[in-house]
């Protein structure tokens, strides 16, 4: 068989990032009348990542738990966050927070996708 039978799997819905999953594969009988024993193995999907903060890069990964580093802003920007996935905008809002070192409030945030804030 010149033919390349190599199935590929593609979800009708997405998988969601930072999941696992389980694959089954159930005995199934081969073109040459073969059979193919079933078996069942787990799949992560990659995690959902903060990538940059203002177009800088960041690797918390490779960083200790405590990850700090300072960078300065233009006080007038927002502070533009990119991940590898999508991200909920509310559930977002709920997890993040800007603290002012001297005073030690938490400064009041408006977040948005482009120009839809919330």
């Amino acid at each position: 068989m010149d033919i390349d039978k190599h199935p590929s799997i593609y979800s009708k819905k997405n998988l969601i990032p930072s999941n696992v999953y389980d694959i089954q594969i159930n005995d199934f009988k081969t073109y040459d009348d073969l059979w193919v024993k079933g078996t069942k193995i787990n799949l992560i999907t990659e995690k959902i990542r903060l990538l940059a903060i203002n177009g800088r890069e960041i690797n918390i990964d490779n960083k200790k738990e405590d990850y700090y580093e300072e960078q300065i802003i233009d006080p007038l920007r927002p502070i533009e966050l990119k991940f590898n996935y999508p991200v909920d905008i509310d559930k977002l809002s709920k997890n993040i927070f800007v603290i002012d070192e001297n005073s030690k409030l938490n400064i009041p945030l408006i977040f948005s996708y482009g120009t839809e804030k919330k």
